[in-house]
């Protein structure tokens, strides 16, 4: 019986030996009633020589969110602090793009649903204790601190990509690129970006506090150099200095795109007309003159005369009986009308 039972009791051993493995890039999640939080990794092994990547994850009740590193008008950016071993560095996070959520009177950048802020780790050659100590603030109609202490210790192997590697692929097609266009910033708060043509719509997240409204509305004009976006300035807004920030444009195939850029301060001349009309809209005078030539040309044609001169006989008999009752008209139309 013993020697039927040890296959057996071997299978199941490495059975739960496999998903304890397909469990190691991620750690005890911290969980409430507003948010799951873990710390996850893009590999479930230190490969020696090459960068880590790890992140907090925020999977995020419906109607909850939290917010990006400059919170807006109001709330607080999530704080991560790692404890690492000697000679191991974690860098900054990559924050992805947020979005724009207004709460009554005030504007702030948010993110809702599920989150990831990603961290590159740099000098682990073997195995990694990595250690993170977070906290975030959650809000709907109240806000509620949260956090929590994470802990992944990662084995030494080739680095292969983990069951959470997905997770960081998704998070990098929201993180904003260096823009390949350089930025100005006006004065009055015109946001300039020569060589940027292709741009149905577009919005700027500054990364300063109190730098512009928040909640103002961002006007789109467009110039043969490049895009220009009419910002509001705030109370802390300063001319003579470089505003850093995240645009997000949307192209006129629908597609958007998350631009990092420091603009610095400039003239910006500012274009007479808005962005573009779509083209069904651009061709409407086109048409308007065409149907007037049209109607032109419909009422000078031959077959036409005869009948404005039965109108304008008919008009005079009635003048001259002194507006009787009128009677009916033939219509008349020579042959070919």
């Amino acid at each position: 019986m013993a020697k039927l039972l040890r296959p057996l009791l071997l299978a199941l051993a490495l059975l739960a030996g496999g998903a304890v493995t397909a469990r190691a890039a991620e750690s005890v999640a911290v969980t409430s009633a507003r948010a799951t939080a873990t710390l996850v990794s893009a590999s479930d092994t230190v490969a020696p020589g090459q960068k880590l990547r790890v992140a907090l994850r925020l999977r995020l009740a419906p109607g909850w969110h939290t917010y990006w590193r400059n919170p807006g008008d109001a709330g607080v950016a999530p704080d991560l602090t790692f404890a690492l071993p000697p000679g191991v560095v974690a860098g900054p996070v990559a924050w992805p793009a947020p979005h724009l959520e207004i709460e009554g009177p005030l504007a702030t950048y948010a993110y809702t649903g599920d989150l990831l802020l990603p961290v590159t780790i740099t000098g682990a050659k073997g195995p990694t204790d990595i250690q993170l100590t977070a906290s975030w603030l959650v809000c709907a109609n109240v806000c509620v601190p949260e956090s929590g202490a994470f802990r992944l210790s990662l084995p030494a192997g080739d680095g292969a990509p983990s069951a959470q590697a997905r997770l960081f692929t998704a998070a990098d097609a929201r993180t904003p690129r260096p823009s390949p266009w350089p930025a100005r910033i006006g004065p009055d708060g015109s946001l300039a970006v020569p060589g940027l043509t292709d741009a149905r719509s577009a919005w700027f997240a500054a990364e300063l506090p109190g730098a512009i409204e928040i909640g103002a509305k961002q006007t789109l004009l467009q110039t043969p150099e490049g895009l220009v976006l009419r910002l509001r300035t705030a109370h802390d807004f300063q001319p003579d200095a470089k505003l850093p920030g995240v645009l997000t444009v949307t192209d006129r195939n629908g597609t958007e795109t998350y631009l990092h850029l420091v603009a610095t301060p400039g003239a910006v001349v500012l274009p007479t007309q808005a962005v573009a009309a779509p083209a069904w809209t651009a061709g409407v005078p086109r048409l308007l003159g065409l149907a007037l030539l049209g109607g032109l040309v419909l009422n000078l044609m031959p077959c036409v005369f005869p009948v404005l001169a039965l109108k304008t006989v008919g008009l005079a008999g009635l003048a001259g009986r002194g507006g009787g009752r009128r009677r009916p008209m033939r219509r008349v139309m020579p042959p070919g009308c």
